[in-house]
Protein backbone atom coordinates (compact mmCIF):
# COMPACT_ATOMS: atom_id res chain seq x y z
CA UNK A 1 0.00 0.00 0.00
CA UNK A 2 0.99 3.71 -0.75
CA UNK A 3 1.67 5.59 1.80
CA UNK A 4 3.00 9.62 1.96
CA UNK A 5 4.66 11.28 5.03
CA UNK A 6 2.57 13.97 6.24
CA UNK A 7 3.40 17.49 6.02
CA UNK A 8 5.55 18.39 9.30
CA UNK A 9 7.41 14.67 8.50
CA UNK A 10 8.35 15.69 4.92
CA UNK A 11 9.09 19.37 6.21
CA UNK A 12 11.79 18.23 8.22
CA UNK A 13 13.13 15.23 5.70
CA UNK A 14 13.36 18.33 3.11
CA UNK A 15 15.37 20.83 5.64
CA UNK A 16 17.59 17.31 6.97
CA UNK A 17 18.58 17.04 3.10
CA UNK A 18 19.69 20.85 2.31
CA UNK A 19 21.91 21.19 5.58
CA UNK A 20 23.39 17.51 4.17
CA UNK A 21 23.87 18.96 0.65
CA UNK A 22 25.14 22.90 1.53
CA UNK A 23 25.16 23.72 5.28
CA UNK A 24 28.40 21.72 5.67
CA UNK A 25 29.99 22.70 2.44
CA UNK A 26 29.23 26.15 3.06
CA UNK A 27 30.29 26.34 6.82
CA UNK A 28 33.80 25.24 5.19
CA UNK A 29 34.37 27.03 2.87
CA UNK A 30 34.11 30.23 4.41
CA UNK A 31 36.95 29.06 6.89
CA UNK A 32 39.12 28.04 3.96
CA UNK A 33 41.97 29.88 2.43
CA UNK A 34 41.86 31.76 -1.41
CA UNK A 35 43.02 28.64 -3.43
CA UNK A 36 44.21 30.87 -6.09
CA UNK A 37 47.85 32.63 -6.47
CA UNK A 38 48.72 36.28 -6.60
CA UNK A 39 51.73 38.03 -8.54
CA UNK A 40 52.73 40.07 -5.57
CA UNK A 41 54.97 43.42 -6.45
CA UNK A 42 56.56 46.14 -4.58
CA UNK A 43 57.36 49.76 -6.67
CA UNK A 44 61.16 50.51 -5.52
CA UNK A 45 61.46 54.13 -4.48
CA UNK A 46 62.79 56.44 -7.50
CA UNK A 47 65.18 58.20 -4.02
CA UNK A 48 67.74 56.78 -1.29
CA UNK A 49 66.31 56.73 1.50
CA UNK A 50 68.39 57.94 4.86
CA UNK A 51 67.73 57.51 8.29
CA UNK A 52 64.85 58.62 9.54
CA UNK A 53 62.79 59.11 6.47
CA UNK A 54 59.42 58.33 5.51
CA UNK A 55 58.53 56.81 2.42
CA UNK A 56 55.37 55.77 0.25
CA UNK A 57 55.98 51.69 -1.33
CA UNK A 58 52.93 51.65 -4.16
CA UNK A 59 52.33 47.55 -4.65
CA UNK A 60 50.29 45.64 -7.26
CA UNK A 61 48.29 42.15 -6.72
CA UNK A 62 47.57 40.43 -9.82
CA UNK A 63 45.62 36.67 -9.97
CA UNK A 64 47.93 34.30 -11.49
CA UNK A 65 46.63 32.57 -14.95
CA UNK A 66 47.67 30.65 -17.74
CA UNK A 67 49.47 32.40 -20.36
CA UNK A 68 46.58 33.78 -22.66
CA UNK A 69 43.87 34.81 -20.29
CA UNK A 70 43.09 37.58 -18.45
CA UNK A 71 43.69 37.89 -15.32
CA UNK A 72 40.69 39.04 -12.99
CA UNK A 73 39.81 42.24 -10.39
CA UNK A 74 38.63 41.38 -7.30
CA UNK A 75 35.18 43.20 -6.12
CA UNK A 76 36.14 44.18 -2.74
CA UNK A 77 39.71 45.19 -1.03
CA UNK A 78 41.78 42.44 0.23
CA UNK A 79 43.80 41.32 3.56
CA UNK A 80 47.56 42.36 3.59
CA UNK A 81 50.28 42.62 6.47
CA UNK A 82 54.01 44.14 5.95
CA UNK A 83 56.80 43.33 8.36
CA UNK A 84 60.49 45.26 8.26
CA UNK A 85 63.30 44.07 10.14
CA UNK A 86 64.90 47.70 10.82
CA UNK A 87 61.97 50.25 10.50
CA UNK A 88 58.46 50.59 10.52
CA UNK A 89 56.01 49.67 8.52
CA UNK A 90 52.25 49.17 8.09
CA UNK A 91 49.69 48.66 4.44
CA UNK A 92 46.49 50.05 3.17
CA UNK A 93 45.37 47.34 0.75
CA UNK A 94 42.92 48.27 -2.33
CA UNK A 95 41.33 46.67 -4.88
CA UNK A 96 44.41 45.41 -7.10
CA UNK A 97 47.29 46.40 -4.61
CA UNK A 98 48.02 49.15 -2.04
CA UNK A 99 50.35 51.26 -0.34
CA UNK A 100 52.87 50.83 2.22
CA UNK A 101 53.93 53.37 4.49
CA UNK A 102 57.67 52.52 5.51
CA UNK A 103 59.76 54.41 8.15
CA UNK A 104 63.58 54.23 8.04
CA UNK A 105 65.11 53.51 11.53
CA UNK A 106 68.42 52.36 11.31
CA UNK A 107 71.17 52.16 8.80
CA UNK A 108 72.08 49.06 7.11
CA UNK A 109 70.09 46.35 4.50
CA UNK A 110 66.10 46.42 5.11
CA UNK A 111 63.96 43.88 4.25
CA UNK A 112 60.53 44.42 3.71
CA UNK A 113 58.13 41.40 3.52
CA UNK A 114 54.50 41.40 2.13
CA UNK A 115 51.56 39.18 2.15
CA UNK A 116 48.54 39.79 0.40
CA UNK A 117 45.01 38.16 0.23
CA UNK A 118 42.01 38.42 -1.72
CA UNK A 119 38.68 36.60 -3.02
CA UNK A 120 41.23 35.17 -6.16
CA UNK A 121 44.07 34.34 -3.91
CA UNK A 122 47.57 35.04 -1.96
CA UNK A 123 50.87 35.60 -2.39
CA UNK A 124 53.84 37.22 -1.18
CA UNK A 125 56.83 39.63 -1.80
CA UNK A 126 60.34 40.49 -0.78
CA UNK A 127 61.58 43.74 -1.42
CA UNK A 128 65.43 44.41 -0.05
CA UNK A 129 67.01 47.75 0.01
CA UNK A 130 69.86 49.92 1.74
CA UNK A 131 68.72 52.48 4.47
CA UNK A 132 72.14 54.74 4.46
CA UNK A 133 72.76 56.40 7.85
CA UNK A 134 71.14 60.56 8.03
CA UNK A 135 74.02 62.89 7.08
CA UNK A 136 76.48 64.03 9.66
CA UNK A 137 78.69 66.36 7.18
CA UNK A 138 77.78 69.61 4.98
CA UNK A 139 79.77 70.17 2.15
CA UNK A 140 80.02 73.32 0.29
CA UNK A 141 82.59 74.72 -2.83
CA UNK A 142 82.59 77.53 -4.60
CA UNK A 143 84.76 77.96 -7.85
CA UNK A 144 85.46 80.34 -10.00
CA UNK A 145 87.28 79.98 -13.46
CA UNK A 146 88.33 83.68 -15.39
CA UNK A 147 90.36 85.16 -18.49
CA UNK A 148 91.05 88.66 -19.28
CA UNK A 149 93.21 89.56 -22.45
CA UNK A 150 93.04 92.92 -23.39
CA UNK A 151 89.82 93.33 -23.03
CA UNK A 152 88.61 89.78 -23.85
CA UNK A 153 87.67 86.73 -21.67
CA UNK A 154 84.96 84.93 -19.74
CA UNK A 155 83.91 84.48 -16.33
CA UNK A 156 82.25 81.03 -14.87
CA UNK A 157 81.36 80.39 -11.28
CA UNK A 158 80.51 76.76 -10.45
CA UNK A 159 78.62 76.40 -6.50
CA UNK A 160 77.25 73.78 -5.37
CA UNK A 161 75.74 72.64 -1.81
CA UNK A 162 74.86 69.10 -0.24
CA UNK A 163 75.43 66.57 2.58
CA UNK A 164 77.18 63.16 3.50
CA UNK A 165 77.28 60.77 5.87
CA UNK A 166 80.81 58.94 7.47
CA UNK A 167 81.53 56.82 10.29
CA UNK A 168 84.13 54.29 11.19
CA UNK A 169 81.43 51.85 10.52
CA UNK A 170 79.83 53.21 7.33
CA UNK A 171 81.94 54.19 3.90
CA UNK A 172 81.28 58.07 2.92
CA UNK A 173 77.69 58.79 0.77
CA UNK A 174 76.01 61.45 0.49
CA UNK A 175 74.20 64.39 -2.47
CA UNK A 176 73.84 67.71 -3.53
CA UNK A 177 73.05 70.41 -6.16
CA UNK A 178 75.53 72.50 -8.07
CA UNK A 179 74.82 75.57 -9.99
CA UNK A 180 76.81 76.99 -13.15
CA UNK A 181 76.94 80.87 -14.55
CA UNK A 182 79.08 81.42 -17.25
CA UNK A 183 79.16 84.87 -19.48
CA UNK A 184 81.42 85.44 -22.40
CA UNK A 185 82.89 89.77 -23.22
CA UNK A 186 84.68 91.63 -25.98
CA UNK A 187 84.91 95.13 -24.99
CA UNK A 188 87.44 96.89 -27.41
CA UNK A 189 86.81 100.29 -29.22
CA UNK A 190 84.91 100.54 -32.03
CA UNK A 191 83.10 97.42 -30.85
CA UNK A 192 81.46 95.77 -27.77
CA UNK A 193 79.91 92.19 -27.12
CA UNK A 194 78.43 90.44 -24.74
CA UNK A 195 76.53 86.76 -23.76
CA UNK A 196 73.03 87.51 -23.90
CA UNK A 197 71.81 86.13 -21.62
CA UNK A 198 74.07 84.26 -19.47
CA UNK A 199 74.49 80.54 -20.13
CA UNK A 200 73.37 78.60 -16.82
CA UNK A 201 72.62 75.11 -15.82
CA UNK A 202 71.88 73.33 -12.76
CA UNK A 203 72.84 69.60 -11.60
CA UNK A 204 72.75 66.81 -8.83
CA UNK A 205 76.21 65.11 -7.40
CA UNK A 206 76.88 62.16 -5.40
CA UNK A 207 79.27 61.93 -2.74
CA UNK A 208 81.24 58.67 -2.57
CA UNK A 209 84.35 56.93 -1.18
CA UNK A 210 87.64 58.36 -2.95
CA UNK A 211 90.42 56.06 -3.94
CA UNK A 212 92.86 56.47 -1.31
CA UNK A 213 92.96 54.69 1.87
CA UNK A 214 94.15 56.53 5.22
CA UNK A 215 96.57 55.31 6.70
CA UNK A 216 96.76 55.18 10.53
CA UNK A 217 100.34 56.57 12.30
CA UNK A 218 102.86 54.13 13.06
CA UNK A 219 102.40 55.20 16.66
CA UNK A 220 98.77 54.85 18.59
CA UNK A 221 97.78 58.36 18.99
CA UNK A 222 94.54 58.23 21.36
CA UNK A 223 93.74 61.92 19.37
CA UNK A 224 94.41 61.22 15.98
CA UNK A 225 91.36 61.16 13.86
CA UNK A 226 91.99 59.68 9.97
CA UNK A 227 91.17 61.69 7.13
CA UNK A 228 88.17 61.49 4.76
CA UNK A 229 88.66 60.56 0.93
CA UNK A 230 85.60 61.77 -1.18
CA UNK A 231 84.93 61.97 -4.64
CA UNK A 232 82.09 64.53 -6.16
CA UNK A 233 80.23 62.39 -9.17
CA UNK A 234 78.44 65.13 -10.98
CA UNK A 235 74.90 63.89 -13.32
CA UNK A 236 75.52 65.50 -16.81
CA UNK A 237 74.62 69.24 -17.01
CA UNK A 238 72.13 71.03 -19.95
CA UNK A 239 73.23 74.43 -20.21
CA UNK A 240 70.66 76.96 -22.23
CA UNK A 241 70.76 78.88 -25.34
CA UNK A 242 72.22 81.99 -25.77
CA UNK A 243 73.08 84.85 -28.11
CA UNK A 244 76.45 86.83 -28.85
CA UNK A 245 75.41 90.58 -29.04
CA UNK A 246 77.77 92.82 -30.23
CA UNK A 247 77.01 96.86 -30.64
CA UNK A 248 79.72 99.57 -32.67
CA UNK A 249 80.22 102.68 -33.49
CA UNK A 250 78.14 104.29 -36.09
CA UNK A 251 74.82 102.05 -35.18
CA UNK A 252 76.65 98.50 -35.86
CA UNK A 253 75.02 95.45 -34.33
CA UNK A 254 74.97 92.07 -35.40
CA UNK A 255 74.21 88.76 -33.03
CA UNK A 256 75.65 85.42 -32.94
CA UNK A 257 73.93 82.34 -31.91
CA UNK A 258 75.03 80.27 -29.37
CA UNK A 259 74.03 77.16 -29.06
CA UNK A 260 72.80 74.74 -26.05
CA UNK A 261 75.36 72.35 -24.99
CA UNK A 262 75.08 69.58 -22.41
CA UNK A 263 78.59 70.03 -19.57
CA UNK A 264 80.39 67.10 -18.08
CA UNK A 265 80.89 68.23 -14.51
CA UNK A 266 83.06 65.62 -14.16
CA UNK A 267 85.96 67.60 -16.05
CA UNK A 268 86.12 69.80 -13.12
CA UNK A 269 88.21 66.68 -11.06
CA UNK A 270 86.67 67.26 -7.94
CA UNK A 271 88.04 63.40 -7.06
CA UNK A 272 89.48 61.55 -4.38
CA UNK A 273 89.41 64.83 -2.05
CA UNK A 274 91.38 64.59 1.34
CA UNK A 275 89.38 66.22 4.00
CA UNK A 276 90.39 66.50 7.55
CA UNK A 277 88.63 63.69 10.26
CA UNK A 278 86.61 67.17 11.74
CA UNK A 279 86.00 69.00 8.47
CA UNK A 280 88.00 71.79 7.04
CA UNK A 281 88.88 73.65 4.01
CA UNK A 282 89.96 72.19 1.38
CA UNK A 283 91.69 74.91 -1.77
CA UNK A 284 90.56 74.11 -4.82
CA UNK A 285 93.09 75.17 -8.22
CA UNK A 286 93.80 74.31 -11.59
CA UNK A 287 94.14 76.42 -15.13
CA UNK A 288 92.83 79.98 -14.77
CA UNK A 289 90.60 77.97 -11.63
CA UNK A 290 90.88 78.82 -8.29
CA UNK A 291 88.59 78.14 -5.22
CA UNK A 292 87.63 76.13 -2.10
CA UNK A 293 85.81 73.62 -1.03
CA UNK A 294 84.60 73.56 2.74
CA UNK A 295 83.45 70.40 5.14
CA UNK A 296 82.00 70.56 8.70
CA UNK A 297 80.84 68.36 10.79
CA UNK A 298 76.94 68.78 11.58
CA UNK A 299 76.08 70.18 14.87
CA UNK A 300 79.58 72.20 14.97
Amino acid sequence: MHRTLNPGLRLLALTLILVALFGPAASASAQEPPSGELYVVMLAPLVKIYEGDTVTIPYIAEQKVPLGQIALAPLVPGKASVQAALGTASVQPGITGGTITYQAVEAGHETLTLSVENPLGAGSAVFEFVVYPKPNYNLDFYIVSKDDDQGAGFIALFSGSGEFSHSDETPVYGRGQADFWFSLYAVAEPVQCFLTPPVQGNTSFEIVPGDSIPLAPLVPDPSYVPPIYLTLRFQPMALNASTMACTGMGGFAANFPWPAQQLDSNDMDMRDLEVPGGGGIIPYTNVKTEGWIIVTRKGQ
